[in-house]
């Protein structure tokens, strides 16, 4: 029974969407995953060395890293009415693309007439996270339908592979201009410069995201429930359990990871190179890997390959 519903649901989705329709928008998912990975890599990688570079204080580079990711956090569930209410989730996922361009243009202007602090700069950020923290939802529920009827780890297996060589290829050169102005004592200037380039990258993004096909949205009778619903149910809901795990994790992985690169630069004294150099190393680990675990997710099942 529960099969037959679950064929149900894809053959009335795939209805929704042409085979045309759909290489084109995974087409289209791939370069935009591409170019914002290119972002990430020569702008939001480096915000932290950005507020360094501004003198933030310990205390200030906390509230950098987490304010901005509980903003990300808050906006998911707007987002969530957002898609009930327009059934637009392409215009959604555009808009937040958008807003994400302006703010990192916003960081450049500051940078270039030298308007930048740390506590700007954190505004700044907060608006440019909830604004993805905007899009995620809306991205994840649209690609689920575009997806339909394919292998989607294979696929995401594939996409992920050349967002993450964009991304090692953004780093490394964002590490090259960061060292070149560094030794010409004047390293905001190469801020200046990889943000603008990251804008321009999130730019492009946005208008590939515009080319995916706006699946029409179906809202699914039954499969919503309240945060307080959640909490309820987690002693019996699989998921909520899984969501405890991953909070649980990133917890862990937060109480430190903010200042691996304040420790790098200002306790070790790395040149930004060799910094993005070790970004890279894990962009490539991630390469290799990401290759083969979406196929083996595929064959094996998620359960096994998150054991």
């Amino acid at each position: 029974m529960v099969q037959e519903t679950k064929e149900h649901t894809s053959d009335k989705t795939k209805a929704l969407i042409s085979a045309d329709q759909q290489k084109k928008s995974l087409r289209a998912s791939v370069w935009d995953g591409s170019f914002y990975s290119g972002m990430v890599g020569t702008g939001e990688s480096f915000f932290v060395l950005l507020i360094e570079a501004l003198n933030a204080t310990n205390p200030q580079v906390a509230m950098f890293v987490a304010i901005p990711h509980l903003c990300v956090a808050s906006v998911q569930f707007f987002s969530i009415y957002i898609i009930e209410r327009i059934r637009k989730r392409r215009r959604i996922m555009v808009t937040g693309g958008s807003i994400q361009a302006v703010m990192l243009g916003v960081i450049f202007l500051l940078l270039v007439f030298k308007l930048a602090d740390p506590f700007k700069l954190m505004l700044v950020a907060s608006i440019y996270y909830a604004a993805n923290g905007l899009a995620i939802p809306a991205w994840n529920s649209l690609m689920g339908d575009i997806t339909q009827g394919i292998s989607r780890g294979k696929y995401f297996g594939a996409r992920n592979g050349l967002c993450l060589i964009f991304l090692f290829i953004a780093m490394q050169g964002a590490g090259l201009i960061l060292q070149r102005y560094d030794s010409l004592e004047i390293p905001l200037m190469g801020f200046t410069i990889i943000m603008l380039a990251s804008m321009l990258s999130r730019s492009v993004s946005a208008i590939f995201l515009r080319l995916h096909y706006d699946v029409p949205y179906k809202k699914i009778e039954g499969a919503y429930f309240s945060f307080w619903e959640f909490i309820s149910r987690s002693k019996q809901s699989n998921f909520a359990k899984f969501s405890f795990m991953v909070a649980g994790m990133s917890f862990a992985v937060m109480t430190s990871a903010p200042f691996f690169m304040i420790f790098l630069k200002r306790e070790l004294g790395l040149p930004y190179i060799y910094i993005s150099i070790t970004m890279g190393i894990l962009v490539i680990v991630q390469y290799f890997a990401t290759r083969y675990w979406g196929a083996l997710a595929d064959k094996y099942g998620n359960r096994i390959v998150l054991k």
